[in-house]
């Protein structure tokens, strides 16, 4: 028997969706050196600005940070990396996307941007938070827009809704699970068994993704410039 992960492709967007809101809200960057390249890659001729990157670093500190975190030294380089090969990553997947006819126009932005508003209880609120950010509407729904162009590239390439795992690769990691976490009283059946497949549907979805970003890096000439 197959089994479908429930919601996977919901879940899958939403993420993004957020991932980008919370780029979104980050403060402002520390101003550069007149030494620093503007840019800190090019991507098939296309350079990746500075301020994207530091942008997206100060949001990944700042997780850090609010959980009470320091950084060693050594962490910020393999943020700013992991950092840098994210925003190439997005490169090519919207570079993808446009070549597979995928456009802002093809992607229901508008229903996306109205259940993230919904998280704030109405468009003034969010309205308000990316006020103190700087940063207006526009910007967002133009960040909410490449990460349902990047979803759909996903969904036409790799079918990821349509992920499968079957009974015997659950029922084994069933097992596993069980054993890890010992004798609970409180874990259904059902729960375990739903928990397993859609983890086990959740890894085979991010493996073709894994795959499909590696093909494209492949395929591209990629320049770095310093971070």
């Amino acid at each position: 028997m197959l089994y479908h992960a429930r919601g996977g492709e919901n879940v899958q967007k939403y993420a993004l969706l957020f991932a980008a809101l919370a780029v979104l809200l980050v403060g402002a960057c520390r101003a550069n050196s007149p030494d620093t390249p503007d840019i800190v890659a090019r991507v098939n001729g296309m350079e990746i600005a500075r301020s994207e990157f530091e942008t997206e670093l100060a949001f990944e500190i700042s997780v850090f940070t609010r959980q009470g975190m320091e950084l060693s030294a050594q962490d910020r380089e393999t943020l700013k990396k992991l950092v840098v090969e994210r925003l190439i990553n997005n490169r090519l997947l919207l570079d993808a996307a446009q070549a597979a006819g995928i456009t802002p126009d093809t992607v229901d932005v508008e229903a996306s941007v109205l259940a993230i508003v919904r998280l704030y209880g109405d468009e003034d609120a969010l309205a308000q938070e990316l006020e103190v950010s700087g940063l207006t509407m526009d910007r967002f729904r133009m960040l909410v827009t490449e990460a349902l162009m990047i979803e759909e590239l996903f969904e036409a390439k790799l079918q990821l809704s349509a992920v499968q795992v079957t009974e015997e690769e659950i029922a084994a990691e069933v097992e596993k699970f069980l054993a890890a976490v010992g004798d609970v009283e409180e874990l259904e059946d059902d729960l375990v068994w739903e928990y397993v497949a859609n983890e086990l549907a959740r890894q085979k979805a991010e493996d073709l993704k894994y795959q499909f970003i590696k093909q494209l890096r492949d395929n591209s000439e990629i320049e770095y410039f310093g971070y």
